[in-house]
């Protein structure tokens, strides 16, 4: 659910400025710094660690918006830490030294409209090495040990066994009551391999098959060239348009209220699909709600009624549940918040629609679940083998993802995970299944990355099995790009294009809509990255030589982009002069107005207001909103438009017809 926030924050890009202050030591004792900047000026500043020390700094924005760089000791990059919280409130910035020395921290600003603003940097916390792997995780979570603000659950399991288990920080912060690992979180996506499993425990029990069209069930859906199969919804591979892009078209904010059963009826109205079923791969929360329809139908029972009697009660977990109505309370939860500058606000709940997301759960009850990988009580091995097995496009083409649980490598562990997001609601569950290792994450903070923290409880609860399995990895000798192969111009998204060039120091991009070249730092052959090691491209050569696309890999997801031929255009009055008009969508049940201000064309609907509209290519503008990143005119054998067609993220050529 938070796939989309999670994209266009990202896509502020940094900047890179020069730096226009001499280096400071930084005070170790606690001792606030202050300073003032204007993008493109930066400050600098040292700090001295002892071998394998650390150190926590909190950098405020006071007006101003920044980017903190770290360094080591001999100079070389990092990380990077920008968090969405834009000009105002806390950057939270982890220093790990790996020799004694001093550090450097740039502090920069990167909003190059924005006035000069202030700021303040300090020392929270620092510390040696930890004596052991516990100790160590505590260290690294020193961030969420206040008592004023949201925190986290944590549990890791290491042959069964619990290692490590701390909850930190407060789940409801007008009444001060604090985590603990029952706190219940809403888990987002993680429900997926929830409803996965039941659709597996539906087939064993003779009454589906994985391989049937979803009309069997859905009859109400509409018949497209190529049928769906629920195979296909599992696998991320049916093509639907997905159902966040969709709810914002209709004007659905995040406040509004929503229903499963509004969140149904919106789908199985949806004529149109973004790509042949089976063709490709594209993440959809859509499917998933489908899929918990069909469980419904098929069992006689709503899905979460399903879930609770077959899955959760027999495994114990007595803190989790599905939601079945907006604003349901559920015992002993936490709420959720996020930033509005320094303060803290609630950030509602208000969609109760589910498959996709919906499940309640604790990071002790999140264990019981993957306890049953290695003991299963709830189906079999032969179950539980089937839910992680990956599929495969009809292209032949392999995909990581499996049901509702995916697969990636880190530091040559072979890890099997999904995480989650909503609201302000983060989560992540991962497992190791060569060496018997469970980490389970809820967090009720908008901005915990609970990837990082997962990723730190590898690293210490596996250190010696992480090492050696370094150790047997073959030396790859490094290999530079050739550059020239890869300038060009990329399609990630309807209306959002990477315009890559190369420049003395190396490649760049420019990005719809934003005017500064990004730098793109390379980090392997074909390989480059923006910022950090988790926003990154892997370009692919095509027989020509040259770079046909690229795979955008950002956290734990990937997308597509493609190269294009395009022809910048800016139409003329002439052009573009039978434009207005009201435009109305059947498939939506909503109307949009396009129509000229002055020299500028807009596009209006209910509810989200007017919006600019960017001349792309012919007949083709883009805007700022994500739901309608593109809208494309079409026209009729006379010249006269006829249609608009809005695409989205994930949400492609929704039709919108012409009212005379």
């Amino acid at each position: 659910m938070v796939i989309r926030s999670l994209l266009f924050s990202t896509l502020h890009f940094l900047l890179a400025f020069g730096v226009c202050a001499q280096d400071t030591a930084l005070d170790l004792n606690g001792t606030l710094v202050h300073g003032s900047l204007r993008a493109p000026q930066a400050h600098h500043f040292t700090i001295a660690l002892a071998a394998e020390g650390w150190a926590l700094l909190r950098v405020d924005q006071q007006g101003v918006d920044l980017a903190v760089t770290t360094f080591a000791t001999n100079g070389a990059k990092i990380q990077e830490f920008d968090s969405p919280n834009g000009n105002t409130g806390p950057e939270w910035v982890r220093l790990e030294a790996t020799s004694a020395g001093r550090y450097g921290i740039e502090v920069r600003a990167i909003d190059e409209e924005a006035p000069e603003g202030r700021y303040s940097i300090r020392v929270v916390a620092m510390g040696t090495k930890p004596a052991d792997a516990p100790a160590e995780l505590d260290a690294f979570l020193a961030r969420y040990t206040s008592h004023d603000s949201p925190g986290l659950a944590i549990r890791v399991l290491h042959h069964g066994e619990v290692v490590y288990s701390k909850g930190t920080g407060l789940a409801d912060l007008a009444h001060s009551v604090p985590i603990t690992t029952r706190t219940a979180f809403h888990v987002g996506s993680i429900t997926k391999q929830f409803t996965a499993f039941s659709l597996l425990l539906l087939e064993r029990d003779g009454l589906l098959s994985l391989d049937d069209d979803v009309r069997k069930f859905l009859p109400e859906l509409p018949t497209y060239a190529k049928p769906i199969t629920l195979r296909e919804l599992v696998q991320h591979s049916a093509g639907l348009r997905d159902i966040d892009d969709l709810l914002r078209l209709r004007g659905i904010g995040p406040n509004d209220e929503v229903t499963q059963a509004d969140a149904v009826d919106l789908l199985l109205r949806q004529t149109g699909l973004n790509f042949e079923p089976g063709a490709a791969f594209e993440y959809s929360n859509s499917g998933y709600i489908l899929l918990a329809e069909v469980v419904g139908r098929v069992a006689g029972k709503s899905f979460p009624v399903f879930v609770q009697e077959r899955i959760l009660e027999p495994l114990g977990m007595g803190s989790s549940q599905v939601l079945a109505a907006p604003g349901r309370i559920v015992p002993h939860s936490a709420r959720s918040y996020g930033l509005d500058g320094a303060d803290h606000v609630e950030r509602p709940l208000n969609s109760s629609f589910y498959g996709s997301t919906g499940l309640c759960t604790s990071v002790e009850d999140l264990c019981k679940w993957a306890a049953n990988f290695t003991s299963p009580v709830v189906g079999d091995h032969a179950l539980m083998e089937r839910i992680q097995r990956s599929g495969v496009l009809s292209t032949g083409d392999p995909l990581t993802y499996a049901m509702g649980l995916d697969h990636k490598e880190y530091r040559g562990l072979q890890v099997v995970f999904h995480g989650g997001g909503i609201a302000a609601y983060r989560a992540y569950l991962l497992r190791v299944p060569e060496h018997d290792l469970v980490v389970a994450i809820t967090s009720n903070a908008e901005d915990f990355n609970p990837i990082v923290t997962a990723e730190k409880a590898l690293d210490v609860f596996l250190a010696k099995e992480i090492a050696e399995a370094e150790r047997k990895k073959p030396a790859v000798r490094a290999k530079k790009s050739r550059l020239d192969a890869l300038v060009g111009d990329y399609v990630l998204f309807p209306g959002l294009v990477f315009s890559i060039t190369r420049e003395d120091a190396g490649l760049v991009t420019r990005i719809t809509g934003n005017d500064g070249p990004i730098p793109l730092e390379e980090v392997g052959e074909n390989r480059f990255q923006l910022g950090d090691r988790f926003n990154q491209f892997v370009f692919h050569l095509g027989p020509n030589g040259l770079a046909d696309g690229f795979a955008y890999h950002l956290y734990d997801f990937t997308w597509q982009g493609k190269r294009v031929a395009l022809a910048p255009l800016r139409p003329s009055d002439d052009q573009v002069q039978d434009l207005a008009g009201l435009y109305k969508s059947e498939e939506l049940g909503v109307a949009l107005v396009v129509e000229q201000q002055d020299s500028t064309w807009v596009v209006r609907s209910h509810r989200w207001g007017e919006e600019p509209m960017r001349p792309f290519q012919h007949d083709s503008f883009t805007t700022a909103q994500a739901q309608m990143a593109q809208l494309r005119f079409v026209r009729d054998a006379n010249g006269k438009v006829t249609s608009c067609l809005v695409s989205g993220q994930r949400a492609l050529d929704v039709r919108f017809d012409r009212v005379e």
